[in-house]
């Protein structure tokens, strides 16, 4: 069952949402934090070969990425300068899927 909530309001969101998840899930959060404009904190997520080389394909792109502790990473989107993924990193990502983010001013 999918529910759904309806929020009408002149006020932005703001808060935490807490996800769980397997494993695998942690470098597809770090890729929807992308569509954000501000720093999202991802906590408690597993550090796999996959996480390490998301990290290195976003600092590429220009959102600032780091790391505070063992299992906890900052993403800011706000300076994503380029949507188009090194090659050699991508092809080494068997989990690369085309990701794409409206940039201001674009048609």
């Amino acid at each position: 069952m999918v529910t759904k909530l309806i929020i009408e309001s002149g006020i932005p969101l703001k808060g935490v949402v807490r996800l769980g998840g397997a494993k695998n899930s942690s470098y597809k959060l770090m890729i929807a934090s992308l569509l954000c404009s501000h720093e999202n904190r991802l906590l408690n997520f597993s550090r796999i070969a996959d996480v390490e080389l998301v990290k290195q394909i976003i600092q590429k792109l220009g959102p600032k990425i780091y790391s505070a502790g063992e299992r906890t990473m900052f993403i800011n989107a706000a300076q994503l300068h380029s949507s188009i993924i090194p090659h050699d990193l991508g092809l080494s990502f068997a989990g690369f899927q085309p990701v794409y983010r409206p940039f201001a001013g674009a048609d």
